[in-house]
């Protein structure tokens, strides 16, 4: 089991360690906050707090991979969070996770090529998602 701030130690162990990458994140409530002392919000930036060296705060859709290089990015899947990511919502999202055998890799490398067409040909302002 691990709880958020061992997830966090463990992004920021592998950025320094590779300093030229960068980590993207969903993140979303999937509980029934009632009865908790803080809000959602202010528990998420207290956790941030303490991983401020790798953490990018950005709402810039157009961030490039320079200026986030060694970072994390949250992406937010809840308005309580979008101030402190860039929203999932209105990105362009390759997901065909579906990849039950073998034969079905060939589908999937498709999904990922033709994605991949799409972030070269498409709106220079959109984010592409392309899962891997």
């Amino acid at each position: 089991h691990v709880n958020f701030d061992n997830f966090l130690d463990c992004v920021d162990n592998f950025l320094r360690s590779n300093p030229s990458e960068t980590v993207l994140f969903r993140l979303k409530e999937e509980y029934d906050s009632e009865g908790n002392s803080r809000s959602i919000a202010e528990t998420l930036q207290w956790y941030l707090n303490k991983h401020q060296g790798t953490y990018l705060r950005t709402n810039d859709r157009n961030i490039n991979l320079g200026s986030a290089r060694g970072k994390f990015i949250i992406l937010s899947d809840n308005y309580q969070f979008d101030s402190f990511g860039l929203q999932y919502g209105p990105s362009n999202i390759q997901d065909n996770y579906n990849v039950g055998t073998n034969w079905d890799l060939y589908n999937k490398w498709e999904s990922v090529r033709n994605q991949l067409e799409n972030a070269r040909n498409g709106d220079p302002n959109t984010f592409y998602i392309n899962y891997l």
